[in-house]
């Protein structure tokens, strides 16, 4: 498999801590409706590899944000980041290895560069 890299813009409450709303009456819950359009822009970009991927799959994730405090917890991502995967690809998100990359600052829109790596 070759490498696979993609880009997406970073949104806010991608964390697995807060991309889910919870319902008062019980243990219901819905992920956001921004979160749940990214997952589907992500899966989208990722669904012409179908087939092409060898498990397991290494994803590493890494970032550009405008500051420190804008700085997500990266090990946090993994959630959002393997459902999106495992929509797009078709795999179990079992046979993902997450792993983080490197984080830069910069005045420019914050984005998350994805790589996927086959063994």
């Amino acid at each position: 498999m070759k490498t696979i890299v993609i880009e997406m813009p970073y949104i806010n409450n991608l964390s697995v801590n807060s991309y889910r709303l919870s319902s008062r009456k019980g243990s219901t819950y819905s992920i956001k409706n921004s979160v749940k359009g990214w997952m589907v822009e992500l899966a989208r970009k990722v669904s012409v590899y179908q087939g092409l991927v060898q498990t397991p799959v290494f994803v590493t994730v890494s970032g550009t944000f405008k500051n420190k405090a804008s700085e997500p917890d990266m090990h946090n991502l993994d959630k959002v980041l393997c459902d999106a995967l495992e929509m797009g690809l078709k795999l179990n998100d079992r046979s993902f290895r997450f792993r983080v990359g490197t984080v830069n600052y910069s005045s420019k829109d914050p984005v998350l560069k994805i790589v996927l790596e086959g063994e």
